[in-house]
């Protein structure tokens, strides 16, 4: 929606520089800029209104393959009734939030994870609009309190928003050498070691023989083979065939 502060908590992110207003629409066109969270960069685009018919063509290309909808609303003002009318002109757009526990979107819908984040909580000082906010979509959607204006609780936005994307970050090492905890590879939750091996070098996955992990294993320094599952920030060391 317009007017909920989703420029100024893109600019209190992330390194983008986006037009700031008081007033309706000021973003015609996505801003695109990157948070940083511990030691990875995460993009975060802030779209126009759904509402702002001259822009449905694109925005229906890149709400529809990203990651997840971050759902920014006013808490001041009905939030609730601020998500109901984002998700009736995302539903228009053939997109519904992935609904936990329950079967895929049928129709040619498509879902995608969505978020809800309350702004200017700074404003709803007895917190209200975030009440209201977990009491209308308890087990549906998951919802945070914020205040970009005063950079209120934006660290736990960067956890909650790095832990609804399902990734994880893997740290690669080869036998002998130190590990590189500043440069992790990004790969979708649950993934394998051989996917890890295969997102190093595309060759690496049919030469492995076994990994060495530290982590996710029973103990540390386990070795497991190609089908292990990995967590966020395992640490494992490749072992390649000639």
């Amino acid at each position: 929606m317009s007017n909920t502060g989703k420029s100024l908590l893109l600019a209190s992110l992330t390194n983008a520089v986006p037009e700031i207003a008081d007033y309706p629409f000021t973003t015609k066109s996505p801003n695109i800029g990157m948070m940083p969270f511990e030691n990875i960069q995460i993009q975060i685009i802030d779209m126009p209104a759904v509402n702002m018919a001259e822009s449905r063509i694109w925005t229906n290309n890149i709400l529809r393959n990203a990651d997840l909808l971050a759902l920014v609303v006013d808490l001041t003002a009905d939030p609730a009734q601020q998500i109901y009318s984002i998700l009736s002109e995302l539903k228009k757009m053939g997109i519904v939030p992935a609904q936990r526990g329950q079967n895929a979107a049928a129709g040619g819908l498509r879902e995608r994870k969505t978020f809800i984040i309350g702004n200017m909580s700074d404003i709803d000082l007895v917190g209200e609009g975030i009440r209201a906010l977990a009491h209308e979509f308890k087990g549906r959607l998951d919802s945070i309190s914020v205040s970009a204006a005063d950079k209120l609780n934006l660290e736990m936005l960067k956890r909650q928003l790095f832990a609804h994307i399902d990734i994880i970050r893997v740290h690669t090492k080869s036998p002998g050498t130190r590990v590189d905890l500043n440069n992790p590879v990004i790969l979708k939750k649950d993934a394998t070691v051989r996917e890890a091996a295969a997102a190093v070098h595309k060759d690496f996955a049919s030469r492995l023989r076994y990994s060495v992990v530290w982590g996710s294993g029973k103990f540390e320094g386990q070795r497991v083979g190609p089908e292990h599952v990995l967590h966020d920030n395992d640490i494992i060391e490749l072992h390649i065939s000639g």
